[in-house]
């Protein structure tokens, strides 16, 4: 299991025109110097990325999402009445949760726009892309149809720019999830589960 970027085609641009037509400041530009400045350090340093932190209202119920349903890697789990803290490996990436009751840290509702899909959702929050292994996915599916308490976009999954099968849920605290395959071969139709 990998996290991964959804990249979009089309789409992208408007959501941007959109973002950029609805911001209160005005946009400000760079110049091509400005940019080669920016992206040419002195010294090149390695950087990869190692971990996520986010907050929840509920740690339990992030572990069961990420863990049972989706089969992500749970390297350290914690819980007692006045804290709660879940760590997951997503293909190296050190995903971390960490239980906190105060009103900012609040269940959202809706679907976040995602690049490159037609959508009329007014949220566009960070969402995120989670690549199954092809020998799973069918089966993170069905985990995900049978939950009584999974938050999916559409019942199956759909077949999306024309090069893999996509999911969207809703994890446990309302980030939008796209759960993907991209499956070795063509299916021989594209509607799921492509025999």
């Amino acid at each position: 299991v990998a996290v991964a970027a959804a990249v979009g085609g089309g789409m992208t641009a408007r959501l941007l025109d959109h973002r950029l037509s609805t911001a209160s400041a005005p946009a400000t530009s760079i110049t091509a110097q400005d940019h080669s400045a920016m992206t040419e350090p002195a010294a090149a340093a390695k950087a990869s990325f190692r971990y996520s932190f986010n907050w929840c209202d509920d740690v339990a119920s992030i572990r069961r999402f990420y863990h049972d349903l989706l089969g992500l890697d749970t390297k350290e789990y914690h819980k007692t009445a006045d804290q709660g803290w879940v760590v997951f490996d997503a293909g190296g990436v050190k995903v971390m949760f960490m239980e906190a009751h105060v009103p900012a840290v609040a269940n959202r509702d809706g679907f976040s726009a995602q690049f490159g899909y037609p959508s009329d959702a007014e949220r566009f929050d960070p969402s995120w892309g989670i690549e199954i292994d092809e020998g799973e996915f069918a089966a993170v599916v069905a985990r995900l149809q049978a939950a009584s308490d999974a938050r999916l976009q559409q019942r199956e999954p759909a077949w999306r720019q024309d090069s893999y099968w996509g999911l969207t849920a809703l994890d446990p605290m309302g980030t939008t999830i796209e759960i993907s395959v991209t499956p070795k071969a063509r299916p021989a139709s594209t509607v799921w589960p492509g025999r």
